[in-house]
């Protein structure tokens, strides 16, 4: 019972993150156009957001999934080594997940992002952000 727990809090993390990422996105798109004088109304935003999370998501969240893979069991193996972190250590593996499964899809795409959203500094750390949103989900949602 309590892998399917385990598993459970994996997909949670994959879609808190992902949603995130997504929603990081647009929003930072959404600025840049406001920025060259071309603002969205509210109704078109949020469109475009839930837009954008339905058609990211098919990519996306593997993406996502895989990073975390990684991440959460190194991040298993340092919380069963110094126990009492859990949630700050999944945070952080969730974080720096998505960076790392970013920054490889700039090599793989030579040197272009895929995640428009990703595309500026604010953009790209959002999305860490997302994949840390995605860990703490996973550290405070996985039994000990």
């Amino acid at each position: 019972m309590r892998i399917v727990w385990i598993i459970a809090a994996f997909i949670i993390a994959v879609i808190v993150a992902g949603v995130a990422g997504t929603v990081a996105s647009s929003v930072s798109v959404l600025a840049q156009l406001d920025a060259m004088g071309a603002p969205v109304p509210t109704g078109q935003a949020i469109q475009m957001v839930l837009g954008d999370i339905v058609g990211m998501a098919p990519l996306y969240l593997p993406i996502i999934a895989g990073g975390f893979l990684i991440a959460f069991l190194a991040g298993a193996l340092l919380d069963w080594l110094v126990p009492g972190f859990r949630v700050l250590v999944f945070s952080v593996a969730g974080g720096v997940a998505v960076l790392v499964a970013i920054t490889t899809m700039i090599f793989v795409f030579d040197g272009i992002i895929p995640i428009a959203g990703a595309r500026s500094d604010v953009g790209f750390l959002a999305q860490g952000f997302a994949g840390l949103l995605g860990g703490c989900a996973f550290g405070l949602l996985r039994r000990a």
